[in-house]
């Protein structure tokens, strides 16, 4: 919009001066007796002058006022009418003042004392109402309630403007505060919430719809099954909700964040057809119904035994490239797979504790193929068929024949190896060292070698060593103390070391020991301190050095154990009996006793076996422990100790005779025993050395 004004008729200076003061008067602020500076200077002026100036009338022209810019226009809230209207309704407010009865009263009215003396009712004056000042200071008025009006508005704006924005948490706050404040609007928001929440809870299409959207998840578990055999898949592939799993050994698979309601499951193998159902998914573990897949493939039959018992291999599985199943109560396994383009289709047997096999069968074959699978553990024995006495381990089948630990050439007949428990260990006792004492003696060595990978570590050297047992991941066994005297109290030395953590224990001491036996996990052993003039004792101890206690005052020559939970004890003037795990043992009447039992446990401690000589022949017995009965499981000349599990139904024994000296094994299951491989005859668990 332009500044300059609008264009006005000629008028004289004397106009020109009084209008320009009429303006300055609308400008200035009135004084504390309401009339403004600008009316009192003009009055005074008039006065002096005496000479009256012409009316002018401001709002009589539209063309004197200024334009009213836009922005100020939208401000003022002008109800959407013109400058000229606007103007015309301040004037008519001015004449409805100006035309306002004065008050009845006696006194005159303040407009009748500001008129002439000529300007009486009778004798009206000619000037316009607009001219007195009573009537200027109604223009005033109105004109600053407007003014006052558009600055506020333009205030109120400009306080917008520069407000500081309000965060989203501050509108929400409010907002819900004027929600909570609202009845009909919080009651009607409750209302709809729970009409929301009653569809949701009977209708499971919107409640899982509803529940996924918030990211609610389920699992879900199935098994999966050969349609032929009805034994479990392994190796399926389980896909669900986006979720993909593969069924384990047992046939199961249990898929995760899996969303609820309906959902296709689908399950796939090699050579079997694929499973596609529906299923419905609902909220936390979901177990869904087994799935029993159709052969597609060829079916390959194999029935699997045990090389010694020839009795089935119910935990064998067969595996043929992505094709694999599982053997039945039978040891029976049919195994479905795609043809290879070849002639024959290789198939490896495996089971726990047990060697792997692999076969091949002619492609397209139906004939039922028998294996039979070998223990995982071998033998180990010592050889001396290259001229000196070395460690080997080999297969019960007489395959895989290994050197664990070469022959220095310095190794005497004197030798002796036991395997701990689990086959993982060997203790070998030997003169390999070539290690002597201060006298020229040829000490013995103790050695322990990893039946796995051959490593060797020496842990200890005497005039003389004997083990005692394997308990654990210990080895317990008695060395003499090289150079001591024979009066000495340390002389004889009972130690434990276990392999694992590098300990080493002394058990117990003494300047003899009569007898040493280990039963149940405990050692038992009779000190004799005669010779320098210490106390003869019956005592127990732990392999781990715990457990000590004195057992009989008195001192024992013998140990036999002619049970496997009972011994009998020889003094010199008395005869004991003694039960394993009693506190004491106790006087007896028994006279003869001249031979123990070496008992040796398997794994699990159900059984336990020992030698004896039946009918001239050597006797390998088994003891059930919870029947507490005797067995004679085989019979042959020349069976002897040393005899070890090789698992919890599976025993090594030793054949000593004129025309051979060999390792055997047989089994707890059945079937007849069967010859490993020819040994030297090195000693083992055997009796304490008295015997």
């Amino acid at each position: 919009m332009s500044n300059t004004p609008p264009d006005l008729d000629p008028i004289s200076p004397e106009e020109e001066q009084k209008l320009e003061a009429d303006l300055d008067e609308l400008m200035d602020p009135r004084g504390p007796d309401g009339t403004s500076e600008s009316t009192k200077k003009r009055k005074a002026k008039d006065a002096d002058a005496g000479s009256d100036l012409p009316p002018i009338d401001i709002f009589s022209d539209p063309k004197t006022a200024p334009d009213v810019p836009e922005e100020v226009r939208k401000t003022m809230k002008f109800d959407d009418k013109s400058e000229g209207e606007h103007k015309i309704d301040v004037k008519k407010k001015v004449s409805s003042v100006a035309a306002e009865p004065a008050p009845s009263t006696d006194e005159p009215a303040e407009d009748e004392k500001l008129l002439p003396a000529e300007a009486t009712p009778d004798k009206p004056d000619d000037k316009s109402p607009l001219d007195d000042a009573e009537t200027d200071e109604a223009v005033d008025d109105i004109t600053a309630e407007e003014s006052d009006k558009v600055l506020e508005a333009e205030d109120e704006e400009i306080q917008k403007a520069f407000a500081p924005k309000r965060s989203f948490i501050q509108r929400l706050k409010d907002g819900l505060t004027a929600w909570w404040g609202n009845k009909k609007a919080r009651w009607g928001t409750i209302g709809g919430v729970v009409i929301i929440l009653a569809v949701l809870a009977f209708l499971p299409g919107p409640r899982s719809f509803a529940l996924n959207l918030v990211g609610v998840r389920a699992t879900a578990t199935l098994t999966v099954l050969d349609d032929t055999t009805s034994l479990p898949l392994k190796n399926a592939t389980v896909q669900l909700s986006g979720q993909t799993a593969q069924t384990n050994s047992d046939g199961n698979a249990t898929l995760h964040h899996v969303k609820l309601g309906s959902q296709t499951l689908t399950v796939k193998k090699v050579a079997f057809a694929t499973d596609t159902e529906k299923v419905n998914i609902g909220m936390g573990s979901n177990r869904l119904n087994q799935v029993s897949l159709k052969a597609v493939g060829t079916q390959y039959h194999f029935n699997i035994v045990d090389y010694v018992s020839q009795q089935p291999v119910t935990t064998a599985e067969a595996v043929s490239g992505e094709a694999n199943a599982e053997a039945d109560k039978k040891g029976q396994i049919i195994l479905t797979a795609n043809n290879p383009d070849k002639a024959a289709l290789g198939v490896t047997i495996t089971a726990d504790g047990y060697r792997s096999e692999t076969v091949s069968v002619p492609v397209g074959s139906t004939a039922t193929t028998t294996v039979q699978l070998v223990s995982s553990r071998p033998d180990v024995f010592v050889s001396n068929q290259s001229g000196k006495y070395e460690l080997y381990k080999e297969d019960i089948d007489g395959k895989n024949k290994e050197l664990l630990l070469a022959g220095t050439g310095n190794e005497t007949s004197r030798i002796s190896v036991v395997v701990n428990a689990d086959g993982s260990e060997a203790a070998l006792v030997s003169t390999r060292d070539n290690v002597r004492d201060s006298g020229g003696y040829l000490e013995q060595a103790l050695t322990i070698v990893n039946v796995s990978d051959g490593s060797d570590l020496t842990i200890d050297h005497s005039d003389l060593i004997q083990i005692i047992d394997w308990v654990g991941n210990r080895i317990v066994y008695v060395i003499v103390k090289p150079g001591a005297s024979a009066g000495n109290p340390q002389r004889y030395q009972l130690i434990s070391y276990d392999y694992q953590t590098k300990q080493r224990l002394m058990l117990a001491h003494a300047n003899y020991f009569n007898d040493v036996v280990s039963a149940g996990g405990v050692i038992y052993y009779a000190t004799s301190n005669n010779y320098s003039g210490g106390v003869s004792q019956f005592e127990q101890v732990n392999p781990d050095g715990t457990g000590a206690k004195v057992l009989l005052t008195d001192e024992v020559w013998n140990i036999f154990r002619t049970g496997y939970s009972s011994f009998v004890l020889q003094s010199s003037s008395n005869w004991y009996t003694y039960k394993l795990g009693d506190s004491k043992p106790v006087a007896t009447t028994t006279t003869t006793a001249n031979k123990t039992r070496l008992y040796v446990d398997n794994p699990d401690g159900k059984h336990s076996i020992w030698t004896d000589t039946r009918d001239g022949k050597g006797a390998l017995v088994v003891y059930d422990t919870a029947k507490q009965k005797d067995t004679v499981l085989t019979e042959q000349s020349g069976l002897t100790y040393p005899v070890r599990w090789l698992d919890n139904n599976t025993i090594i024994y030793r054949v000593s005779t004129s025309s051979e000296t060999a390792d055997y094994v047989v089994s707890l299951s059945g079937g007849s025993p069967k010859k490993i491989t020819d040994v030297n005859n090195a000693a083992g668990l055997t009796p304490w050395y008295y015997y």
